[in-house]
């Protein structure tokens, strides 16, 4: 008996995001003076759901940093304010996708096929992703930020 052929990203177009993400996406979009605040995103591995794990408006990166396990992957949406040498002062968001070397093949695969879907849901184009926590700093978020505007 033929099995039906399995579409490369079922598993992405199977990952659905929750009210709650969608609740305090709009929340930290709101606010006026986002430029420390996160949620940081697990998905249900069983059920595949997109769940919050943690918010905070005044989280910096090391804050955030330390409230990131070593072994398992997390998505955090990220507001981080930029003050431009013209005077404007920016608040653009971001999509971290982290996903430690040590994390399981299982996990590793659930993570990363979520992502565009977790993307367009929030509409977020900045993305970018972290496999080592040394690797994720204020510095190297800012530059990634800024690199992204000046991008054509």
């Amino acid at each position: 008996r033929a099995r039906p052929i399995l579409k490369q990203n079922a598993m992405a177009d199977a990952v659905k995001v929750s009210d709650e993400v969608l609740t305090e996406f709009n929340k930290l979009k709101l606010k006026n003076d986002a430029g420390k605040a996160r949620i940081i995103l697990k998905i249900n591995k069983d059920s595949l759901i997109v769940e919050v794990d943690d918010v905070s408006y005044d989280a910096s990166v090391e804050d955030t940093v330390d409230e990131l396990g070593e072994t398992t992957p997390r998505f955090i949406v990220y507001s981080y304010k930029i003050e431009h040498d013209d005077g404007r002062t920016s608040y653009p968001m971001a999509l971290i996708f982290f996903c430690p070397r040590t994390c399981n093949d299982r996990l590793r695969m659930i993570y990363s096929r979520a992502g565009p879907t977790i993307s367009a849901k929030l509409g977020i184009v900045k993305i970018f992703e972290v496999k080592d926590l040394d690797d994720f700093t204020d510095d190297w978020l800012r530059e990634e930020l800024l690199a992204g505007m000046t991008r054509k």
